[in-house]
């Protein structure tokens, strides 16, 4: 089920290089993210990533700053980001390999021929990895009629 979701704050990452099966190595809190351009090529659904990322956990006084509504702070290092918007979200269990995380961008890009996406790759505990894929709605063309 897709959701819409409305970024107050981008979300920035450090540049490193990452595979979708390289979750279970994330520490509690850490994630990976990639960027990707999608298309249609005839009935050909194609990703091409344009960049990759990580971010480490938050610190406790970065949490206590975000319960109380603040934006955190600049990461030295972290230049990529995933831009304050509108997106549609989807939340799944993480894809193991690219043909997987292709599967489920074709199903969170809809009937859109062309945009961009952002996978995030999320360990919220021990035993638990999500994979969440924000479609950017301010991109994005509706399917060509």
């Amino acid at each position: 089920m897709l959701f819409r979701l409305t970024l107050q704050n981008h979300m920035t990452y450090r540049p490193q290089e990452h595979e979708p099966g390289d979750f279970s190595s994330l520490p509690v809190g850490g994630e990976i993210a990639f960027a990707c351009n999608f298309r249609y090529e005839d009935v050909i659904f194609t990703l091409d990533r344009i960049w990759c990322g990580e971010r480490s956990p938050l610190s406790a006084s970065e949490k206590a700053l975000l319960e109380n509504g603040d934006a955190l702070p600049e990461r030295p290092g972290y230049t990529l980001e995933i831009p304050a918007g509108n997106y549609s979200l989807l939340q799944l269990p993480p894809a193991d390999d690219l043909p997987s995380l292709r599967r489920a961008a074709i199903s969170a890009a809809g009937t859109r021929r062309r945009g961009r996406l952002y996978v995030r790759f999320l360990r919220e505990s021990v035993l638990e990895c999500v994979m969440q894929i924000f479609v950017d709605e301010s991109q994005l063309p509706r399917q060509e009629e």
